[in-house]
């Protein structure tokens, strides 16, 4: 489904915001999860039925333990974060939800699976089905992290950031490169656990 991406902070401008992404011939209208969609549940349930659109949730959870040097999410915080998040995106009736980790692009492969498992028993529990984003700082924001991730996962699937994929790989169809043998395989995971795929025009690419 063709989708329109808004910042839905301010309701007073939601009818128009609805409206457009209905002109404009989208299928479904994303935003951010804010903590002002408990209040106002019930009018984003009503745009939703009166422009025919359906809802995806963007899940966001950047929560930070010290250890004594530089500040990370913890993967039993990203959890907690996460249900909060998609427990109001359940609410708000969202067909699905897009969940970013920020900041956990540096974790080891072994805590990326965890956390993924994490968030997919969150998604499970909840009721929501789940897309894990590849965009910048995140647990996927690198396909290098892909074979190792997600063969572990196997139930997981992709919000595919086109820009942090193009950016993250430019050697990807390097045939010198030492790691030329493996990107085949890499792409092929793209592909099969794509469940979206998110295009933006960036100028500075």
């Amino acid at each position: 489904k063709v989708f329109e991406r808004y910042e839905l902070r301010d309701s007073t401008k939601w009818n128009d915001h609805f409206w457009k992404a209905r002109r404009d011939g989208h299928s479904s209208i994303r935003s951010p999860i804010i903590p002002e969609f408990a209040e106002q549940t019930a009018l984003l349930r009503k745009l939703l039925q009166v422009y025919q659109l359906t809802f995806i949730a963007e899940i966001v959870c950047s929560p930070e333990a010290t250890d004594g040097n530089q500040p990370r999410p913890t993967i039993a915080a990203c959890a907690a974060e996460v249900r909060k998040q998609m427990t109001l995106a359940a609410q708000c009736e969202a067909v699905c939800a897009v969940v970013t980790v920020d900041g956990a692009a540096w974790w080891a492969p072994n805590a990326c699976v965890k956390a993924l498992r994490a968030v997919e028993e969150v998604a499970a529990d909840v009721g929501v089905p789940v897309l894990h984003s590849t965009s910048s700082r995140g647990l996927l924001s690198s396909p290098w992290s892909y074979r190792s991730v997600l063969a572990s996962v196997p139930k997981a699937r992709l919000s595919v950031c086109f820009a942090s994929l193009c950016r993250a790989s430019g050697r990807c169809f390097d045939a010198a490169g030492a790691d030329a043998c493996w990107w085949p395989q890499a792409l092929d995971l793209i592909t099969t656990r794509a469940g979206a795929l998110d295009i933006a025009f960036d100028h500075s690419l």
